[in-house]
């Protein structure tokens, strides 16, 4: 599990996507390669720890999931029919938790804004 003080990137799938069904085994997270979503995570390299967050239709939980990037492919979303950088990696672990514990949690609370809800339209996450 990683700490509050490593360097972890923090990508929100809030609209639910299936990456791994999609893309394949391993992927777990995507973003265009153009537009907005382009200028993210530029830097992010192999081995770079991910923790990927997605709402369930349970009850408002979250589900987390943490992930070693092992490499980044261009694979076209065919749903969209865009391209988008897939990242591939192995999953470490996951859990999932209620949005109030989830809000509080020192690990998830990049993923909440300050009224506890959480953070819609913001892809990658990463600490100041």
């Amino acid at each position: 599990m990683p700490t509050v003080n490593e360097d972890v990137y923090y990508l929100s799938n809030c609209k639910r996507r299936p990456h791994a069904k999609m893309y394949g085994v391993g992927a777990f997270y995507d973003l265009d390669v153009q537009g907005h979503q382009a200028k993210l995570a530029t830097d992010i390299s192999k081995g770079q720890k991910c923790v990927v967050a997605t709402p369930t239709k349970k009850n408002g939980d979250i589900a987390f999931e943490r992930f070693v990037l092992s490499r980044i492919v261009i694979k076209r979303d065919d749903e969209r029919d865009v391209l988008c950088r897939v990242f591939l990696g192995k999953r470490i672990d996951e859990e999932t938790l209620s949005k109030v514990d989830a809000a509080r949690h020192p690990l998830y609370e990049i993923f909440f804004n300050k009224n506890g809800g959480f953070k819609y339209g913001h892809s990658v996450l990463r600490p100041k």
